[in-house]
């Protein structure tokens, strides 16, 4: 569980340094977006952890079994906030031409 705790502080540490240098060099609209990617990725984290130490007190899962499912979350997240920061810079794209 402390492995997983750590890969997903990482990951959002990255993904918010990420959004700091967008933030300084895009504009407003895009800012939004890519702060509104943050919260939905640290929201999701934190709801992540709260079910995983809910379901590992109230039920005999075995901590392998856990630890593969958050994992899986954490990652299918960081791929949806790459995807959106993509489409952020893809906006910044078009609104700078």
């Amino acid at each position: 569980m402390v492995k997983v705790v750590v890969v997903v502080v990482v990951v959002v540490v990255v993904v918010v340094e990420e959004t700091v240098v967008k933030v300084v060099v895009l504009k407003v609209v895009v800012v939004a977006e890519v702060v509104v990617v943050v919260v939905v990725v640290v929201v999701v984290v934190v709801v992540v952890v709260v079910v995983v130490v809910v379901v590992e007190e109230t039920m005999s899962v075995s901590q392998v079994v856990v630890e593969e499912v958050v994992v899986v979350v954490v990652v299918v997240v960081v791929a949806a906030a790459a995807a959106a920061a993509a489409a952020a810079a893809a906006a910044v794209l078009v609104i700078v031409k």
